[in-house]
Order: structure tokens, then sequence, then C-alpha cells
């Protein structure tokens, strides 16, 4: 099941609050997801006022029909490609208003995220985008969907995310990506696999840490790493798991806990060798 819901209301705002504002008038609460993937209504508020921190006025523009029945076509079409490697049942996707800055120009006027396991927010620049960007979002937010279903450790209330967890989390999401479309992700490409590869020995005493400040630096960047480090070093460890283990189909690579792929991923071995032995 796709539930795909468009929030792009009917006016003219003068100011991003009254846009919001009539963006959550059209978000009622589900008892499964909240608030499109959210707790709590504030919290979407919240992370609205963040994501369309550069609005403006002239810039606004509510999807005519035809573009949202070709836009959810193509939605359509690409989950369609995804659940031949991975399944799930139900799937909201929540299509808000973007305005990009000069920094997101590689995004090409689409980016997402997904706040909870059923739930995909993805944002749109209604004047600007490319449908080949919004199937790579939606192929990399689905396989984040899958992260957290079939990873039930996750569900836990007490378990924190740790910095592997976010390594091997992108990692999927990115090779899923180049597998499905056959497009190597931007991310990917921050650093040479040797330079992915040196980063990931400087770090290794920080990957069973609770550190989100460290995790932003590593993925966004800052003085010491470089804007989508995080992001690269996670797609080489998925990509040489991958590489050592090309028989494993998604629904069996999804389950696989994250320090285990990193673990025999840096060992070399073969996962399916090491579950045998590991039955002796």
């Amino acid at each position: 099941m796709i539930k795909i819901k468009f929030c792009f209301p009917e006016i003219k705002p003068s100011n991003r609050e009254e846009l919001i504002d009539s963006i959550l008038k059209e978000i009622k609460e589900n008892k499964f997801i909240g608030y499109a993937g959210f707790r709590k209504k504030k919290y979407l508020r919240n992370y609205l006022n963040y994501r369309l921190q550069n609005f403006k006025s002239k810039n606004y523009q509510p999807n005519t029909k035809k573009k949202q029945k070709k836009i959810e076509k193509l939605i359509r079409k690409t989950i369609n490609l995804c659940e031949r490697k991975l399944k799930l049942v139900k799937i909201y996707i929540f299509i808000f208003p973007w305005f990009p800055q000069k920094r997101d120009k590689s995004f090409k006027g689409i980016t997402g995220f997904a706040p909870y396991k059923n739930v995909i927010n993805l944002y749109l620049y209604s004047k600007n985008f490319d449908l080949k960007s919004l199937q790579q979002v939606i192929v990399h937010e689905y396989n984040h969907l899958a992260f957290y279903f079939y990873q039930k450790f996750f569900e836990k209330k007490k378990v924190k995310w740790r910095i592997i967890d976010s390594l091997v989390m992108e990692g999927l999401a990115q090779n899923f990506e180049e597998e499905i479309l056959k497009t190597r992700p931007i991310y990917s490409k921050a650093l040479s696999q040797k330079e992915a590869f040196n980063l990931l020995k400087k770090i290794k005493d920080k990957l069973y840490e609770i550190d989100y400040k460290f995790a932003n630096a590593l993925f966004f960047g800052n003085k010491r790493f470089k804007k989508w480090s995080g992001y690269t070093v996670g797609y080489f460890i998925v990509k040489n798991f991958r590489n050592k283990n090309k028989n494993l189909k998604w629904r069996d690579l999804i389950l696989i806990p994250s320090e285990k792929i990193y673990s025999l991923m840096i060992n070399l071995k073969n996962y399916n060798e090491t579950l045998y032995s590991s039955r002796k």
C-alpha cells in the first residue's frame, strides 16, 4: 500500500509562518504514523520551519494536477522497482514545498527524509526540479524505511544511534540506489576509496560511540571533515561487503547488524561462510 499526499496549499503565502500554518491544517493525525511521521504536530512544525527557512513568496508555486499526476506516477514506478529487492507493506509519502539555497544546487530541486519506518517526507522545489533526482531520493529513502523496519533492534526505546549505524545505513541506501538506478550517488564521491578507508582508520575508536555532534560533522562537513565524508565512508564499507557477498539478497543483507557488516568487511570475510562456521 502506497499513500501519497501533496502538501502544497492553494494560497499565495506572504511569509513562512503562513505557509506552515496552511500545511499543518492539511495534516491530520494518523494512529500509526502520527503527523507525517512525527509524534506531535509541534515537532513537524519545528522541522518544517527548519526546512523552509529560505522561503520566498515569489518562489512558492502550488503543483498543477498534471504535474502531481506525473510525480505520483514516477514515485509508484520507482517504488515498484524497489519492491523487487525489498518488500515493505505500507508506505506513506508526504510531499512538501522546498526553497533550496545555492549550496543545495547539487540536489536539483528535491531532497528527502525518512522520519519513521513507514514514512518518507519529500521536499520539492516546484518551480524547478529534476525527475531523475526524484527517483534517486525515493530509492534512497525507501532503503532507509527498510532498514528501520527490518532492524528490529532500533525499536527498543533505550537503544541509541551509534556512528557505525549511521555509516552502514547510509552505505546501504547508496548501494541500493546504485544497484537499482545504475547511477552512483553524489554523496559517495566526496573521497576516493583509499581516502575513505584512511579516514575510517582514524575514527575507528568513535564508531561505537553515541556522538551526534561528531556524526553531523562527519556527514555534513566542518574544518576537520570534507562535506559528505561519512556518506562516502559508508558507501565503501557496504560496497566492499557486497563485493565479498555478491549472492546475498537484499532481504538478508538488511537484517545484518551494522557492526557485523563492518567487522566482516575489514576482515574480508564472507557472511555465509561465517554464519555456517558459527553454527557448527
